[in-house]
Formats: structure tokens, sequence, C-alpha cells
């Protein structure tokens, strides 16, 4: 009951968010993203948001 609890609990804040692809670009990002393993996402996450916080 405690591993599937903790992936539920990390997935339900995003679709109560309505965080979903608003376009094709993001649909296509998105599924590239969820294909990728854990260990694989975080370098991903961390390299959009570092161009993101760019002025």
């Amino acid at each position: 009951m405690g591993g599937g609890s903790e992936d539920d609990s990390q997935e339900t804040p995003a679709m109560m968010l309505n965080f979903y692809a608003q376009c094709g670009l993001e649909e296509r990002l998105l599924v590239a993203f969820r294909s990728l393993r854990n260990p694989e996402q975080q370098p991903l996450v961390d390299f959009v948001e570092s161009m993101t916080t760019r002025a």
C-alpha cells in the first residue's frame, strides 16, 4: 500500500491543477518526458527550468 500511495499522491496534484498539454508541441514533450526513467527526467527538468530563469 505504501509504494502505490506515494506514486498516486505525486500525480494527483497535477491532475487537480489541470496541468496538461495545451498544444501539439507540449504533448510531444510530455510524451517523451514520460517515456524516460525517473533518474533521466531530473536533468531534463533542471535544464528546462534553467532556461526559464534567463533574463
